[in-house]
């Protein structure tokens, strides 16, 4: 008998994806411009910010846990 519960549809997946895709861009940058600063003893490190790119990334970061959010709400009901 089908009851209509077959699992985690795939946007979800694809919504988790993105948003896992979003976290490493930050954390991968963080890292990057971390170590350059670290490792350069004599040249200064500059960096620059991208507001699109906080937009973007933090957007896919963001509804991505509202997704999960919103899901462990409705499963907990």
């Amino acid at each position: 008998m089908v009851d209509g519960s077959g699992g985690t549809p795939i946007w979800v997946w694809v919504v988790y994806a993105l948003g896992g895709l979003g976290a490493a861009v930050f954390v991968g940058s963080a890292l990057f411009v971390a170590g350059a600063y670290l490792l350069s003893d004599d040249v200064p490190v500059t960096f620059d910010v991208s507001m699109l790119a906080i937009v973007l990334w933090g957007g896919l970061v963001a509804v991505a846990a509202a997704t999960w959010i919103a899901r462990r709400r409705g499963r907990a009901q």
